[in-house]
């Protein structure tokens, strides 16, 4: 995949080097720096994405910068991409006292995901049929149900369709009332 990068940036009068490259779960993100490094040839790299995409016969590359280094990123998705299992995402999880942590995904560097769903009231997960919006709500609703009590987390459901949370109905409730 590397030569025909170089190869692509060849043929479009580019001189490129892949500093790193950096294999994920469902994404290899290359590092690419450039000799000749100026605004414009910057934006026209990262307008070259569907050529790219062309070129290489994938789709959905992904071409940005990165601002701190300086490197053209480049995202290519893997042919076979590999699942991140409920147990990987949680093996290294700690609970916190100044929120509610959880562990939604793996960034492309192969790093756990953790946010605090205490800085988002609102949340929005939204996508596609099959994109895995059921996968990341249960996941959340688990972490929590595993990592809080009754005692230090009320959790209420509101399930429109009456078949999503379902399972959640005997979960134990906290006695006080």
């Amino acid at each position: 995949m590397e030569e025909k990068i170089k190869s692509f940036f060849a043929c479009n009068n580019l001189s490129i080097k892949i500093k790193n490259k950096i294999e994920g779960l469902q994404v290899t993100t290359y590092y690419i720096s450039i000799a000749e490094y100026n605004n414009i040839i910057i934006n026209k790299i990262l307008k070259m994405s569907q050529s790219l995409s062309l070129y290489l016969q994938i789709d959905n590359i992904n071409i940005k910068l990165d601002n701190l280094t300086g490197f053209i990123v480049l995202e290519i998705p893997k042919e076979n991409a590999t699942t991140l299992f409920y147990n990987e995402l949680v093996k290294d999880y700690k609970p916190s006292k100044d929120g509610l942590y959880v562990n939604i995904g793996m960034t492309t560097d192969n790093k756990i995901k953790n946010i605090n769903l205490c800085d988002l009231p609102h949340l929005l997960v939204a996508g596609t049929t099959g994109s895995g919006k059921s996968v990341l709500i249960n996941s959340i609703i688990l972490q929590l149900l595993e990592n809080y009590t009754p005692l230090e987390l009320e959790l209420i459901l509101i399930d429109i369709k009456q078949v999503e949370f379902s399972i959640y109905e005997n979960i134990p409730q906290d006695q006080r009332h």
